[in-house]
């Protein structure tokens, strides 16, 4: 269909990309935002770097699990609970672009484009409306939160997209074979980067039943997905403290995301009232009039026998897994949001193209001018998309994220003592401060996760050398570096005066 110069597919599906660079231009200081916003979104995408460069050591300690910088210790430390793809190629993406919140921002945005546009393609859509779905898309306030977020998410919902994609091909008979091939690189594949895909893959492995009905086709599926899952998990619980401490760490891990035991000092457990009010709340709030398309698009999908009918109760399955990870963060949110929106797109496009038959049957369009009927159809869906943007200024400032004076004084302060930091003899740092005349140091996981992205090349370097430590201070309050070479307790405070 994209072949074809006169199919209307192709070129609702070049308008739409046009579209989806003109939004993205225009709302260019939103996905492409320094690391200052709430800490939701700057803490997880300036750890991603740090996560990244890790892999300069890490992948020769363990290639599947991820690895962050200790700054205080001065060594790799293991963090068994993600496994490692995704910031594998966020490490080949800094080593070619450099280490910037543009290179972190555009791999985010890049892996979400790719996953928007692979699961319109999985629709099947003759005419190619819901392309459209993806600029519409970028106006969304969830959106705007979660497509620049740099963490695990964006090559999560990549391999969504891929998934939906190879399973669309298990409609047409002459093509399952393409299917079984591209689903089977998902199955094995897929799990180094997001374990969270796995009821995705394995609603997945059952709509492709429903199609080529071959139970040794289903049965093969199953046993790659549960191999590829176990090899995963075993590969991220090969810890330096033994296979059973890192097995032990991802079950309590587990229990606590799906809501099963409390950790990280939270007060209660997520209700699922709490839960379901939140995910409805977010329906209706970005998807506007298509919320109420919503259940009958889902029904339309499946009495048209789309094979893309399997991911939204997949994604309802994995709220529910993993209800304590899903309700406090806005981008685990995102995918739900995302694929309900262009279910309702694909209902919304298929009344679109009746009513543009409509339309041209009014203007007198006969068979033979094909030309005059794809224009209306076009008009039609690129008017629709207009409309859709003037109301962006009534919607811009509706995002979860705002600027937070904390992270800009820590961004602020990381900036303005870059080349000294470069230049200085330290290679492991403290958070301190001097109150009436003491040396405070501060213990905060928030600073040593968002101090990643301005310390990890630095760090590592010193590491790979088998440097010494020689510890440094840096003050938030007075945007100063300290530096000592028998560590920051040995000074007496005075010396900590600016």
């Amino acid at each position: 269909m994209l072949l074809n110069n006169k199919s209307p597919y192709r070129r609702n599906f070049i308008i739409s990309v046009l579209l989806t660079a003109l939004f993205l231009f225009l709302q260019r200081e939103n996905y492409w935002r320094p690391y200052i916003y709430t800490g939701q979104d700057s803490i997880g995408s300036a750890y991603a770097h740090g996560c990244a460069i890790a892999n300069e050591l890490g992948l020769k300690k363990n290639p599947f699990m991820i690895h962050d910088i200790d700054f205080v210790n001065h060594q790799l430390h293991e963090y068994t609970h993600w496994p490692n793809g995704h910031f594998f190629f966020l490490f080949l993406f800094i080593k070619i672009f450099g280490n910037t919140e543009l290179t972190g921002r555009s791999y985010a945005v890049m892996l979400n484009l790719f996953a928007a546009f692979l699961l319109a393609f999985a629709f099947r859509d003759k005419k190619g409306f819901v392309f459209y779905s993806m600029p519409f898309l970028l106006l969304t306030p969830i959106a705007r939160d979660s497509i620049p977020y740099v963490f695990i998410e964006p090559s999560f919902h990549f391999w969504i997209g891929f998934t939906a994609f190879s399973v669309s091909f298990s409609e047409a008979p002459e093509k399952r074979k393409l299917s079984a091939v591209l689903f089977r690189i998902a199955c094995i594949t897929a799990p180094f980067f997001a374990h969270l895909i796995l009821p995705f893959l394995l609603f997945g492995a059952v709509t492709r039943y429903l199609f080529h009905k071959d139970k040794k086709a289903l049965a093969a599926d199953i046993a790659l997905i549960a191999a590829a899952f176990a090899a995963m998990f075993l590969a991220l619980a090969w810890t330096e403290k033994g296979l059973s401490y890192g097995l032990k760490d991802l079950f309590l891990h587990f229990l606590h995301r799906s809501n099963l035991s409390i950790r990280f000092h939270e007060e209660a457990p997520v209700s699922m009232v709490m839960l379901a009010d939140t995910i409805i709340y977010k329906l209706k709030h970005n998807l506007l009039v298509f919320w109420y398309l919503l259940p009958l698009a889902w029904l339309y999908c499946l009495l048209k026998r789309k094979s893309v009918s399997f991911l939204l109760p997949a994604a309802a399955v994995n709220i529910l897994l993993m209800s304590n990870y899903v309700y406090p963060h806005v981008f685990a949110q995102y995918n739900f949001i995302w694929l309900s929106l262009v279910t309702a797109f694909f209902l919304a496009s298929y009344l679109l193209e009746h009513l543009s038959d409509a339309g041209a049957a009014f203007f007198h369009a006969e068979k033979n001018q094909g030309g005059q009927k794809e224009n209306t159809i076009i008009t039609a869906a690129v008017l629709t998309t207009v409309f859709i943007f003037s109301c962006y200024e009534v919607r811009t400032n509706s995002t979860s994220y705002q600027i937070d004076p904390v992270f800009v004084n820590f961004h602020n302060t990381f900036t303005s003592l870059k080349n000294e930091i470069e230049h200085s003899e330290c290679n492991c740092f403290d958070r301190i401060s001097v109150q009436n005349g003491q040396l405070v140091k501060y213990e905060g996981r928030t600073i040593s996760l968002y101090a990643q992205f301005f310390l990890a090349e630095k760090v590592l370097r010193s590491i790979k050398r088998n440097e010494p430590k020689q510890c440094g201070g840096i003050n938030f309050e007075e945007h100063t570096l300290l530096c000592h070479e028998n560590g920051l307790q040995s000074l007496p405070a005075e010396n900590f005066t600016p």
